[in-house]
């Protein structure tokens, strides 16, 4: 009666029961989705032949055309936008989160180091060890060879390095080695990978290994050039901070210290938040300012949970780039120069959310919280995970 053109309006009910449109013309194609499996979903468009339609690429990710649109809308160049990032007022593009992360379990060398009293029996350890292998984990760092005097509960070093490579020949398996003699240790018993451990902050390096930071790069150098097959990861503990320093404000620090040791061989490092001090704004900072540094160096993160934001800055160092995320079994451990500090990230509470984002790590959640409830029925200590502690039947997800 207007006068204006019109057809029909069809409802999205209609038209996904009209088998002229919903499967002549492949309006509702499955795909896979990554974490969901296998969904229907409507097309990009309709197609006016036999073709099927399908999604032409994925949805933009939250803020990715912000600078398109303020520049066209509000009449912003470059300059300003860029200064509007920086305040915070125009959110800065989302990170793309890697489908795949290689997870390294480190709950058999950080976390039983800090238990008290009793001896942990050897085949106890092991045994917690085979069920995380048998769950997925496929990298881990599992003892170290250090004096016994100074760690107890690592004296079986050797007995459980040669059970481990005679069981798992294809695991990736390493140790933390402290110096030449504990690389050389290690060397002889088989293994190919040990991590080394250095402080950013001079004053906890002097407390943690006795040694000035000049130390620790001649020690490091001596391991390098007298076991030349093995694979050393560099720890940068207190990447973040310090208990005697303080908070890391500038990532120029971490970047300027570690040019001596990319200059002498270091192709991993793995970025520990010693006392738990990191956010994501500075986890995000930090790895920028490496990556950028050091574009061949790959990168690991270790994180704390003392202040319950331990993966949350896993995930902010994932969409940052890292080729690997650290985290204990249970949170078990945790910095002895922090007291009564939370410890570690634990492993079931990252695989969980890892799992509900949809990467996959090759770990099953129900066998770690299973494991995670069987050590700490069986070992004393510190635990901070939250799955080990939901009892409620309608809560519980292992």
């Amino acid at each position: 009666d207007a006068g204006c053109p019109a057809s029909p309006v069809n409802t999205l009910d209609r038209v996904a029961k009209d088998p002229q449109i919903a499967e002549a013309r492949g309006m509702f194609p499955e795909i896979d989705q990554p974490g969901i499996g296998q969904m229907k979903v409507t097309a990009s468009a309709q197609k006016l032949t036999n073709t099927k339609s399908y999604p032409r690429k994925a949805a933009p990710l939250l803020g990715e055309n912000n600078e398109a649109i303020f520049g066209r809308m509000l009449g912003f160049d470059s300059e300003k936008l860029a200064r509007l990032k920086e305040q915070g007022v125009i959110l800065r593009e989302a990170a793309a989160m890697e489908r795949n992360v290689k997870f390294i379990e480190v709950g058999p060398r950080d976390g039983f180091q800090s238990v008290k009293g009793d001896m942990i029996p050897t085949q106890l350890k092991l045994e917690v060890i085979r069920r995380m292998l048998d769950a997925g984990v496929g990298h881990m760092e599992f003892t170290s060879f250090v004096s016994p005097k100074a760690i107890p509960q690592l004296a079986d070093s050797a007995e459980v390095t040669q059970a481990l490579l005679a069981e798992y020949p294809g695991a990736d398996l390493f140790a933390l080695v402290p110096n030449l003699r504990g690389a050389r240790r290690a060397y002889e018993l088989g293994l190919r990978k040990v991590c080394y451990v250095v402080s950013l902050s001079a004053s906890h390096n002097k407390a943690n290994i006795n040694r000035t930071h000049q130390q620790s790069l001649a020690a490091y150098r001596e391991i390098r050039e007298s076991c030349p097959e093995l694979e050393i990861v560099l720890d940068l503990a207190t990447a973040f901070g310090c208990p005697f320093e303080g908070k890391y404000r500038e990532p120029g620090v971490a970047v300027d210290f570690l040019r001596d040791y990319i200059e002498v061989g270091v192709t991993t490092c793995c970025l520990c938040d010693t006392i738990g001090i990191a956010d994501p704004a500075q986890v995000r900072g930090l790895l920028s300012a490496l990556k950028a540094a050091y574009p061949a160096l790959s990168l690991e993160v270790h994180f704390h949970d003392t202040r319950g934001l331990g993966v949350l800055n896993t995930c902010a160092a994932l969409e940052a780039g890292v080729s690997g995320v650290q985290a204990a079994l249970g949170g078990l451990g945790g910095c002895p120069f922090a007291p009564g500090a939370s410890g570690n990230t634990a492993s079931e509470d990252l695989i969980y959310l890892l799992d509900q984002l949809g990467v996959e790590t090759g770990v099953d959640f129900a066998k770690m919280l299973a494991t995670a409830k069987y050590q700490r029925e069986r070992v004393p200590g510190s635990y901070s995970g939250h799955h080990i502690n939901i009892n409620a039947p309608q809560c519980a997800l292992g």
